[in-house]
């Protein structure tokens, strides 16, 4: 009857669809060799060129960077839990050029710069095309050091590897800039980052939330730490401790108060927030425990 003719027309919609999504997941589930793709290729010259150094890298090639290597990158693509505000407005402009006209190239590069950048690396999408403004932008300008197709890493020159640098308390970034285009105050905070005449400020990364910093610091003087701030992060110089603030990049900066030679001890211990956090977690672990435990030992017992 109908019932039997809706119950056919029913498995044959059915038979159709898992036929269709069998042909799809075939077509999307090809055998790969992922050392013969751009992405393997440009994280391996990136590991083996640029060791640790920070990254820009473009595209899918940034969400699968970190699946071959340990390169710290400045974006991977997805930003929903960015910690950081201002680099929304950042990585917009370099990928973008916006009414940038004739200053983009230099105003992604006093960007790259002030966040620790070395390198970036520009490449279509695979799935969306063409995601920069102007992909040759860096031509003639930076020094190309890889190219595979069309996909291309350009160097950004730097003065120092590390991600802390002495910096006078002038030079630091107070306010927000209000656009990816307002880089006045980033500039001057790049032209101290250039300024041969401050000491170097090596970075030593202990573990993920430990690093010493080692340099020479007077009176009017900082140590700017390219890594985006945290209530979390303290620092102590020479054994005492030293206040560390949020600068208008959202970057964090130490107030160490040495006049010579100073040993930074910047430390990540979560902050009240986490700790806070982690209390309220082992609490209510704890509780739902002895709910387990009250509840078994009034549950009714079977009888015989």
């Amino acid at each position: 009857g109908a019932k039997a003719v809706g119950i056919v027309l029913i498995v044959a919609a059915g038979a159709y669809q898992l036929q269709h999504f069998h042909r799809q997941a075939r077509a999307l589930s090809q055998p790969l060799d992922v050392t013969q793709t751009t992405d393997y290729k440009a994280a391996q010259f990136l590991d083996r060129n640029y060791t640790g150094l920070k990254a820009f890298v473009s595209g899918e090639t940034g969400t699968w960077l970190n699946a071959f290597t340990d390169i710290p990158q400045l974006n991977s693509g997805h930003e929903p839990f960015n910690p950081n505000p201002v680099l929304d407005a950042v990585i917009y402009a370099i990928y973008s050029d916006q009414n940038a006209g004739d200053q983009a190239a230099a105003i992604s590069i006093t960007w790259l710069k002030a966040f620790g950048c070395h390198t970036i690396h520009m490449a279509p999408s695979r799935i969306y095309g063409q995601i920069f403004g102007h992909p040759h932008k860096f031509d003639g300008v930076l020094p190309l050091v890889w190219h595979d197709g069309n996909a291309a890493i350009y160097e950004v020159p730097q003065r120092s590897k590390s991600l802390a640098h002495v910096t006078p308390a002038s030079a630091i970034v107070a306010d927000a800039p209000i656009n990816g285009l307002d880089v006045h105050e980033a500039a001057g905070y790049v032209a101290a980052l250039d300024d041969p005449s401050l000491p170097d400020a090596p970075l030593t990364w202990i573990n993920p939330g430990e690093a010493r910093i080692e340099t020479i610091l007077h009176s009017g003087q900082v140590i700017s730490v390219q890594s985006t701030y945290d209530k979390g992060w303290t620092a102590t110089a020479n054994g005492r401790p030293a206040a560390v603030t949020r600068d208008g990049l959202g970057l964090s900066v130490i107030h160490a108060d040495c006049d010579g030679p100073c040993t930074v001890d910047f430390l990540f211990d979560g902050g009240l927030e986490r700790k806070i956090c982690r209390i309220l977690s082992w609490t209510v672990t704890i509780a739902a425990l002895i709910g387990f435990v009250v509840f078994y030992r009034r549950s009714p017992k079977p009888t015989a």
